[in-house]
């Protein structure tokens, strides 16, 4: 009876509908004012509005298309995997896919975190990673005038969905010893001994 990786079919779906979605929805978003600036953030569709004008920026729409072809290679990668465990080069398969969406959600996260900390040191302006936050612009922007602005962050709905992927995929990995130990791996030294018997 042919086994299957059933974290890996969960991981591999996810991660393709987890693209499908980030085309969509954004990761995390910033809301600066009354909509005067909205920041939507993911590894695969990063885009800027300033005062109702959408743009996005080269070397940001650069590696966002990199991450959609990294993570369509993982989930289909993972989702082959997940149907054949048992082949000799499903080990690497393997290595090689569930990274991708764990490394997608890290990458983002540290990304995320070190543009706050740049903000706040180089521009002195506190921007939340979650919540709300009134911030006061420092006098030297502002011309010596106080001024404040509400700014706003969450993670949206896809973000979990990131969270949920990589998880299914490293539930995937650490699964992969109780699918193929009762049966060993196909090898050809294994095939050729079926063949035989």
């Amino acid at each position: 009876m042919r086994k299957y990786n059933w974290f890996g079919v969960a991981g591999g779906g996810v991660v393709l509908l987890l693209i499908a979605v980030s085309l969509l929805a954004p990761w995390w978003q910033l809301r600066v004012g009354e909509d005067l600036v909205k920041v939507n953030a993911s590894p695969l569709n990063t885009n800027f509005n300033f005062v109702g004008n959408a743009f996005i920026i080269p070397l940001i729409f650069a590696l966002n298309a990199a991450s959609i072809l990294s993570l369509i290679v993982g989930g289909v990668t993972i989702l082959v995997y997940a149907f054949r465990p048992s082949k000799p080069y499903s080990t690497r398969l393997l290595a090689f896919a569930y990274r991708k969406p764990v490394y997608a959600v890290g990458f983002f996260l540290l990304s995320l975190i070190a543009v706050v900390v740049l903000i706040k040191v180089a521009f002195r302006i506190d921007v939340p990673l979650i919540g709300t936050v009134k911030a006061e612009l420092p006098p030297d922007m502002a011309y010596g005038v106080s001024v404040s602005i509400l700014m706003s962050a969450e993670f949206q709905w896809p973000f979990w969905l990131a969270i949920a992927a990589a998880t299914f995929c490293i539930a995937a990995r650490l699964y992969h010893k109780k699918v193929v130990s009762p049966q060993r791996e196909e090898t050809p030294e294994n095939v050729a001994g079926k063949a035989v018997t």
